[in-house]
């Protein structure tokens, strides 16, 4: 059984093959990575944007650049929240109610249910006290999020403790219901024996999950006006009238739905009886369940559409599915269900977080044809990573070969991705001697050499980004890789900073080392690291060691500028440090003073020229 925060993981396996971004600090890293992506496309573009696997997300939520899309939107925040430590998780939940962070509704609670469900996992009590503090329905959805997730984990634990929830006795029975629901471990019997002893023991009525009930049903016209009449006395009684308009639609077709809807006054009820009525309907014949609700207004439509295609692409025929939908007009709504039966097809259902369904690979790739153009590169490999798992990485590159080239570098990314974490030896050897197209082989180098640094293999990753040829006007690999081994072994990173190919590269490897260096408190070696570079390459190292170094801590800075070597160097970092100060407001009067100490005539006059 797949807890939900499996299946987050699940999905940024997922989103690993959408996109393949990772950056890091510095003003140059960024052109050099764009030059080993190359992703476009309107959606794709806003993925890439926002998903990263070495990003430092930030620290205020009202930051995060969120994507306008919605398949973009949800393939971003499920990747921030499975990638953020347990502090910023509690930080983002507290943060996720402040009125500052001005976004639609629908994605705070987006945001705050995946928090939550994840939080679950570590903390259920703070889980559950942030729940409680809110107002339904989000509440009521939080709630399930956490119990949900908690009895994947802890079954026992989790029903005693929702025994005793300081909410109203049916909200806990509602509740208890959700969390033997999802939970596959238990049969039917065993989620009636829990159900029935809880209501003994809140002395409650007689108790039957909906399937039971279904098989009660007899006459479903006469017992729909029966219970519906009971229904405005005792209002638990409405819980019964689901199960008997389900048999009722069985027994004599959708069109009775439009009874149903008649003889409904209430507004809600209607809209949750429609809804659920269709979305069993749509189990069994999903046609028929589709275009009765396309062709009929009632509350709630556009949301059951959503879940009746959901029901069809997972339990049905999704590519019949998927013709149907590029059968109707182009609009807003089209591009929607379109989106949402993509999504489960490919394995992915972002609105019941408790649910997974297995991709099926190969049928993704036969029809790319229905799908919109921007969606291919991601469905292609996300088919191609599911096709590693589903039957061998042999058969995945295989198919890479078979998709259009403009798709070939998305899936095989995907496919060293998911390779790699299978079997790092095979995946490895493939990259560095099999592709035939020598363009695809340098670029997959990338991948590869960020997944080996992943797996705690630094020195393979540097051999690897040494092979990748530098772009034009680009860095090399291994100097983007440095910052990370530098982080976790300064001593390799040490190490291999001389076999560094000259150029920007190497100034951003050793900027990189150094950087690291300064963080340990190691300045004196920071400073020497810049001596091994020629001398016309002083002035750049220095210089970009001196932003960092000026901005946390400026006296220390300028008690160290004189062991930096050569006067003329000292003059050019002093110079442009008093050259940005009206920026970034670092010095104090008397440290611009001392600043203008070093200056050396030519750019004391360079300042009276540019100030």
């Amino acid at each position: 059984m797949k807890s939900a925060l499996h299946i987050l993981q699940y999905a940024l396996l997922v989103i690993a093959a959408l996109v393949v971004a990772t950056y890091l600090n510095g003003q140059n890293v960024a052109q050099s990575k764009s030059d080993s992506r190359g992703e476009n496309s309107s959606r794709s573009s806003q993925i890439v944007k926002t998903a990263s696997r070495a990003a430092t997300h930030p620290v205020r939520i009202e930051d995060l650049e969120i994507p306008d899309e919605p398949f973009a939107r949800n393939v971003a925040i499920a990747s921030w929240i499975l990638e953020i430590d347990e502090n910023r998780l509690s930080d983002w939940l507290s943060q996720s109610i402040e009125a500052t962070w001005k976004v639609p509704q629908s994605t705070r609670d987006r945001f705050q249910t995946l928090l939550i469900q994840r939080l679950a996992t570590s903390n259920p009590e703070q889980a559950i006290a942030f729940a409680l503090a809110r107002a339904d329905p989000i509440r009521t959805e939080l709630l399930n999020a956490v119990f949900s997730e908690w009895g994947m984990k802890e079954l026992s634990t989790a029903i005693e403790r929702v025994k005793i929830l300081d909410i109203e006795v049916f909200e806990r029975l509602d509740l208890l219901e959700t969390l033997v629901d999802v939970n596959d471990e238990l049969d039917d019997e065993d989620k009636r024996q829990i159900i029935d002893d809880f209501r003994d023991e809140e002395n409650l009525s007689d108790y039957a999950l909906d399937s039971v009930k279904r098989e009660r049903v007899e006459k479903p016209k006469e017992e729909w006006y029966k219970t519906l009449k009971l229904a405005q006395t005792q209002s638990k009684t409405y819980d019964d009238l689901v199960p008997i308009a389900q048999v009722w639609i069985d027994e004599s077709g959708v069109s009775v739905l439009d009874e149903i809807n008649d003889s409904v006054t209430s507004y809600g009820l209607r809209k949750e009886l429609l809804t659920q009525a269709l979305t069993w309907f749509a189990n069994s014949q999903p046609e028929q369940a589709f275009n009765y609700a396309l062709t009929h207004d009632f509350p709630g439509k556009n949301f059951t559409l959503n879940e009746i295609v959901r029901a069809w692409a997972s339990e049905g025929d999704a590519v019949e599915a998927l013709q149907t939908l590029n059968g109707l007009p182009n609009s807003q709504l089209r591009r929607e269900l379109v989106d949402r039966g993509t999504m489960v097809w490919m394995g992915i259902d972002w609105k019941l977080y408790y649910r997974r369904y297995e991709p099926e690979p190969l049928k993704l790739l036969d029809n790319l044809h229905l799908l919109p153009a921007s969606l291919h590169s991601a469905v292609s490999a996300t088919a191609i990573e599911s096709l590693v798992s589903a039957e061998s990485p042999t058969r995945a590159v295989e198919m890479v070969f078979q998709l259009d080239e403009t798709l070939q570098l998305s899936a095989a990314r995907a496919l060293v991705e998911e390779w790699a974490r299978r079997d790092l030896n095979a995946c490895v050897e493939w990259v560095l001697s099999s592709p035939d197209s020598k363009d695809l082989r340098n670029k997959l180098y990338h991948t590869l050499a960020w997944k080996l640094l992943d797996e705690g293999e630094p020195e393979l990753a540097f051999q690897v980004g040494l092979r990748q040829p530098i772009p034009y006007h680009g860095f090399g690999l291994e100097g983007d890789l440095m910052g990370d081994i530098a982080s976790d072994d300064l001593s390799l990173a040490l190490e291999l900073l001389p076999d560094v190919r000259e150029g920007t590269t190497q100034m951003n490897a050793y900027v990189s080392v150094a950087e690291e260096l300064f963080n340990r408190g190691k300045t004196e070696e920071a400073i020497d690291l810049g001596t091994d570079l020629e001398s016309k390459d002083h002035y750049h190292y220095y210089l970009r060691l001196s932003w960092t170094w000026a901005q946390s801590n400026p006296k220390e800075f300028l008690e160290a500028i004189e062991q930096i070597p050569g006067t003329a160097v000292r003059s050019y970092v002093a110079r442009q440090q008093i050259l940005w100060h009206h920026l970034n407001n670092y010095f104090t009067t008397n440290q611009l003073r001392t600043l203008d100490t070093h200056l050396n005539e030519r750019d004391r006059k360079y300042l009276e020229e540019n100030r």
